[in-house]
């Protein structure tokens, strides 16, 4: 379809903040497919993080519908959506 894959998002609370998910939070589509991101459902405005051994690698403010990530970063990661006070996490292999 050459959407690329569908990320299975999963949402931990972001310990920069003390807000509780909501549990109606909806959990945005996105996909991957090679380092190019397509955010399906708008994530503009949230922060865009790779995560590796808890050090953030990489940290970017999504705009718009699509995101590179730079072909620099490659292994595994935890990729994650932050959204104030909840983070959309999955672990990907770049």
């Amino acid at each position: 379809d050459g959407e690329g894959e569908k990320l299975p998002l999963q949402i931990k609370t972001n310990p920069e903040h003390n807000g509780k998910p909501d549990r109606r939070t909806l959990i945005p589509e996105v996909t991957l497919q090679g380092n190019f991101l397509h955010f399906i459902t708008p994530c503009s405005g949230c922060t865009f993080r790779l995560v590796q051994s808890d050090n953030v690698c990489y940290e970017v403010e999504i705009m718009g519908n699509t995101l590179t990530i730079p072909a620099t970063f490659t292994g595994l990661y935890e990729l994650q959506i932050v959204s104030e006070d909840i983070i959309f996490y999955t672990e990907v292999e770049l």
